[in-house]
């Protein structure tokens, strides 16, 4: 049993190691947490053509049909249809905008007659109405634009939200190019978000590297006695400065620049101390890539990574001790950056941004005549027929 459940592993590890940075929502897998869902799903749009038809109660109902035709003077119909995935990602829909784009047709008879093509750009918060938690998120929707440009999703245990309830209407004023197109795109360079199960920011790449110094520290239940705490590099102690702050022993170099990594004792005890080295002022580009804590879709409290990119690449990381070794070496399975790793504003926007259009046209037939049987056929009289020796006469 052992054995089988190690090929399994195995075989587990393999899929997630070739799905890293596939997108950015399989930039990583993290299987201490797999009851998470990822909330990856988008959306296509539609505009679908509608007709009117007899019923059998004495009124009409709205047919749809591809086959519809415009006609100058006189309207169209159709319905806007929005399909949503499953889990959607609701910092894609936040990003998203939605517009529909005519030709030969217009929104009203003044509109028509001043030739003015219709066109719509939704408003900010025009997805409100798309669910992004509980059941209805964890199965695909389909939504209907109505009338006022709100998004209704579709439920089977309501006819209001039917189809057909959504038709719209516009006027023909030049039926040889009536087309209706619904167009739907997400966009996002990234500079902060959710990634996985971390909230990630990037800074924008500046010129230069400041002079920094070298820090080490060590964290204490109980404020200290400082003069008993004490740095040294093999027999030499150093004068480094020294200050307690929230509940850390904070040691600092004298100077900024590359430093031997020191020892720090306490109370004559050498203690665990995490030390981050000094750098020289230099001519450089650098950026930092740090991950946090997310908390409700939004960034938490608490840093973990912090990695520090020189001229487009990893040259340091740090892991807080809220992180911890094993928590960081969760994220870097993850995220799969190491010292070296090339990172710039290119490679952190097609990792975790994206670039997303989505569009779908109708064109009407200018073919149509008015409203005809479409069972009848006109066709030529045969020789015989009555109509036809009416002729000769």
């Amino acid at each position: 049993m052992k054995k089988i459940f190690a090929i399994a592993l195995a075989l587990v590890m393999v899929l997630s190691m070739a799905s890293a940075f596939a997108s950015n929502c399989t930039a990583g897998f993290n299987w201490n947490c797999a009851t998470d869902v990822n909330k990856c799903g988008k959306a296509t749009v539609e505009v679908i053509p509608y007709v009117k038809a007899n019923d059998s109660c004495g009124g009409f109902k709205w047919v749809p049909n591809t086959c519809a035709g415009a006609v100058n003077t006189d309207v169209v119909h159709y319905v806007v249809k929005m399909s949503v995935d499953a889990n959607p990602d609701k910092e894609w829909f936040d990003a998203a905008t939605f517009s529909l784009t005519a030709k030969g047709l217009a929104d009203g008879t003044a509109a028509a007659a001043a030739k003015t093509a219709y066109t719509y750009t939704a408003q900010k918060g025009a997805f409100a109405n798309v669910e992004f938690t509980g059941d209805n998120a964890a199965t695909a929707q389909v939504y209907y634009m109505n009338a006022q440009g709100v998004w209704v999703r579709y439920d089977a245990d309501n006819d209001a939200t039917a189809e057909d309830k959504f038709v719209q209407t516009l006027n023909v004023f030049d039926a040889p190019k009536a087309k209706l197109c619904a167009k739907l795109e997400s966009k996002n360079d990234f500079t902060s978000g959710v990634v996985g199960n971390y909230w990630v920011e990037y800074t924008s790449e500046k010129g230069g590297v400041a002079a920094k110094k070298a820090s080490m520290v060590h964290k204490v239940t109980s404020a200290p006695d400082l003069s008993k705490v004490s740095l040294w590099v093999g027999d030499t102690k150093l004068t480094w400065d020294i200050a307690y702050v929230d509940g850390y022993i904070v040691a600092t170099a004298p100077t900024a620049g590359e430093v031997a990594e020191p020892t720090m004792f306490v109370n004559g005890e050498r203690v665990a101390a995490e030390f981050e080295n000094g750098n020289a002022a230099k001519d450089a580009t650098f950026a930092t890539l740090k991950v946090w804590t997310v908390k409700d879709g939004a960034k938490g409290a608490d840093l973990l990574v912090t990695y520090t990119i020189v001229d487009g690449k990893v040259r340091e990381i740090k892991h807080t001790n809220v992180c911890g070794a094993a928590t960081y070496e969760t994220i870097k399975a993850f995220f799969g950056l190491e010292i070296g790793t090339c990172v710039d504003k290119d490679l952190i926007k097609a990792n975790f941004g994206w670039k997303d259009k989505v569009e779908n046209c109708f064109s009407w037939s200018d073919k149509a005549v008015a409203v005809v049987d479409a069972e009848c056929v006109v066709a030529i009289p045969k020789t015989g027929d009555a109509s036809v020796l009416a002729w000769l006469f």
